[in-house]
């Protein structure tokens, strides 16, 4: 919310449009920032909707939180009461996936909604080279319905008509947050699922219990590889859009293994294996602005620049700009 309030890009009215169900009058109605009676907010087109009052977050009511979004209406990362939450999964965000990275969590709005239909986490072994498009083909309506919104053509996050009609796709991981678990053989098929997933339009929700170790590496991994980064700048990338993520160290030094793969001809690594902590500490000194070749997926998105930085949505911030990696 800071980076909208703060980046000269239409403030609160901006905030407003993209989270309507974030925003809510003041009681009493009036002319508060959320518009008429009923704890309205804003649509994507501007327009006031209404909200449920017993949304409002004040002492004493019902708090809700919402996952924190790492790629603009893409890429969600959270937790499992978030996970299992329909009003945020289906009627606010409108999910059409979940990577599931838990012990504990039901996949609560599964394609079928029986537990019969829960996916199997050993089909992270060898057999997955079609798992994350079979199960992106198998939720394509349900993305469909998350791109077209409402039924009734309106604009405030989704509401039950959308959510009446969808049904999400899972991809499980079942490890433990332990020191001697391995992370490793779950990685490149979890990013297979998300990068399917957005590739048909839709949103993915990565969740563990907490939002803090293994759907922390989850998020990580998918950023180094789709983007080209190295552990360093996806780690900066990401703990600014969820600074409570914090995986633990066996892990950390799974993703630090990656890098010479993910990293191709460039094949180093952005620190010292000994460095991980200090930068998950925040002790190491800023990473230098991103350079021409060096941005991963950034073809620019218009905001001005030259690939000088990275904007809100994980492309750098340039003008056309040609800064893919070779």
């Amino acid at each position: 919310m800071v980076r909208y309030l703060g980046r000269g890009s239409g403030g609160f009215a901006h905030f407003a449009s993209r989270y309507p169900f974030m925003v809510t009058a003041a009681r009493g109605g009036g002319g508060g920032a959320g518009g008429g009676a009923g704890g309205a907010g804003f649509g994507d087109d501007g327009s006031a909707c209404g909200h449920d009052s017993r949304l409002l977050t004040q002492s004493g009511e019902h708090q809700l939180s919402y996952p924190n979004e790492v790629l603009r209406g893409a890429l969600y990362f959270g937790n499992r009461w978030q996970a299992i939450s329909r009003h945020v999964v289906l009627e606010s965000l409108r999910i059409t996936h979940i990577v599931n990275a838990s012990l504990d969590t039901p996949n609560a709005f599964a394609v079928k909604a029986k537990a019969k239909a829960k996916a199997k986490a050993g089909e992270a072994a060898a057999g997955l080279a079609g798992h994350a498009a079979g199960y992106a083909a198998g939720a394509a309506a349900a993305a469909a319905a998350a791109a077209a919104g409402p039924a009734d053509g309106g604009a405030c996050g989704g509401g039950e008509a959308a959510a009446a009609a969808a049904a999400v796709a899972y991809f499980n991981i079942r490890v433990k947050d332990k020191p001697d678990q391995d992370i490793g053989p779950f990685l490149d098929p979890a990013a297979d699922f998300i990068e399917a997933a957005l590739a048909a339009g839709g949103r993915v929700l990565v969740h563990c219990t907490q939002g803090v170790s293994r759907s922390g590496v989850v998020v990580l991994y998918y950023i180094m590889r789709s983007r080209g980064w190295g552990l360093r700048r996806a780690w900066t990338f990401v703990a600014a859009r969820r600074s409570l993520m914090f995986p633990n160290a066996t892990f950390m030094r799974q993703l630090w293994r990656c890098e010479p793969r993910l990293l191709g001809g460039r094949g180093r690594h952005s620190l010292l294996e000994g460095e991980i902590e200090s930068m998950m500490e925040g002790m190491l000194p800023p990473l230098p602005p991103l350079a021409d070749g060096e941005g991963g997926d950034c073809s620019g998105d218009g905001e001005g620049g030259d690939c000088s930085g990275v904007g809100d949505d994980g492309r750098c911030l340039g003008s056309g700009a040609s800064c893919r990696v070779s």
